[in-house]
């Protein structure tokens, strides 16, 4: 009896420390990091392998700088798969994969070689939590070489902006009075115009637009402007869209206003 009191107490002790252990596993594994990366589409057959370069290469600076916690590709390969998703460029994609990844931005794009022998990439980067894109970069190399040697200097960008998203600055006492009124969308020969009133004694120094197919997002960065309209010259005909401003104080401030249209 005394040994099989003994063999219980130990059984007992060993699944204690295996339950603390994968508790600890988890709760590491749930820092799953604020960046993910994906891999970049080849727009054309000349492009695949400089898509990759450009992967490496960012990754690499990343991991070297350590200034932004980049979530395991492994890991974010093998979450995708059991969901049943794929690394993409499309947004509303890339959205969904964010969510059940649990990060907070994830950057996205695609590579296209010009028949002069230029490298386009164009990424964007998605803030998860707000669901839109907040920013867009075209990046051009002259060739392979120049990937390596102009990619950290994209990388300052990109750490910028993600630092921009984590430690917005502090609410002003003025917020409360920095509005915008009569929010309108008004189609016209295949353009939609933008427009809204707000007064000039008001501290704003621009407004940036952003538009979705969707009311609940992702918004896509349009463009911006000092002014109280804004033409979009690019919509599809037959297609809804979503517009919300965001509004940029002369502080650096900024606020997003709660105010959407349809159009």
């Amino acid at each position: 009896m005394h040994c099989l009191r003994k063999s219980l107490f130990w059984l007992i002790m060993v699944i204690a420390f295996a339950l603390l252990f994968f508790s600890m596993v988890a709760e590491l594994s749930a820092e799953k990091g604020v960046l993910g990366i994906f891999n970049f589409r080849p727009t054309n057959i000349e492009a695949m392998g400089y898509n990759g370069d450009i992967l490496y290469a960012l990754t690499t600076t990343l991991e070297l700088e350590k200034d932004i916690e980049v979530m395991s590709r492994r890991e974010m390969e093998n979450m995708l798969f059991q969901k049943g998703l794929v690394q993409t460029d499309n947004p509303d994609m890339v959205l969904k994969a964010g969510e059940i990844l649990g990060i907070n931005f994830i950057l996205f794009g695609k590579v296209t070689k010009s028949g002069g022998g230029g490298i386009l990439a164009v990424l964007n980067l998605i803030d998860i939590v707000e669901k839109q894109v907040i920013n867009s970069w075209s990046l051009s190399f002259s060739g392979g070489e120049a990937i390596n040697r102009e990619i950290p200097a994209f990388v300052g960008e990109l750490k910028e902006a993600i630092a921009n998203r984590k430690q917005p600055p502090p609410a002003s006492e003025v917020e409360e009075k920095i509005y915008i009124e009569n929010f309108q969308a008004k189609g016209e020969k295949g353009k939609v115009a933008l427009q809204w009133e707000f007064e000039p004694i008001q501290s704003i120094s621009a407004f940036h637009i952003y538009r979705s197919v969707k009311k609940e997002g992702p918004y896509q960065f349009l463009g911006k402007t000092e002014k109280n309209v804004f033409i979009d010259g690019e919509p599809k005909e037959g297609q809804f869209y979503y517009y919300h401003i965001r509004i940029f104080l002369t502080s650096g401030e900024e606020i997003r206003d709660k105010k959407s249209v349809k159009a």
